[in-house]
């Protein structure tokens, strides 16, 4: 949230070594590698997530948020009804998410975070991570 995404890959790389059993820390690296332009990272942590937890639609929405960073329109729409659908931890939240993907991918406008760090909260102009990635670093 601060925007040092590379002290913020290091420390959960380390979280990961310790444990690795953790999918939880992989969605949060695989948010990190999105905001980082790595998509393709990105999508693999998100696959191991959902290898484990294939009902977790706030895990669809940013797999489907970072397919949309690439241009994949078709796999990005897919994983946000994909998101309606499924239930988890933050379902209400992620449905939330993803009603509001599908509304702007329906009006072609991308609604997903831009490439790069978020900008420190300090200011008016703040790139906010996901409702769904704030419930779920609270909890």
């Amino acid at each position: 949230a601060m925007g040092d995404l590379d002290r913020a890959l290091s420390s959960i790389n380390e979280a990961i070594k310790l444990d690795q059993n953790d999918v939880w820390l992989l969605y949060h690296r695989g948010i990190i590698y999105r905001y980082r332009g790595e998509y393709d990272r990105a999508i693999s942590d998100f696959d191991r997530v959902l290898k484990r937890h294939s009902y977790d639609a706030s895990t669809y929405v940013e797999r489907g948020r970072t397919y949309e960073k690439l241009g994949d329109l078709v796999r990005a729409r897919a994983d946000f009804e994909r998101a309606l659908k499924e239930r988890g931890t933050l379902a209400k939240t992620a449905r939330v998410d993803a009603r509001a993907q599908l509304a702007s991918l329906d009006v072609g406008v991308s609604s997903s975070p831009s490439k790069g760090a978020p900008v420190p909260a300090i200011g008016p102009a703040v790139v906010a991570p996901s409702s769904s990635a704030i419930a779920r670093a609270q909890g």
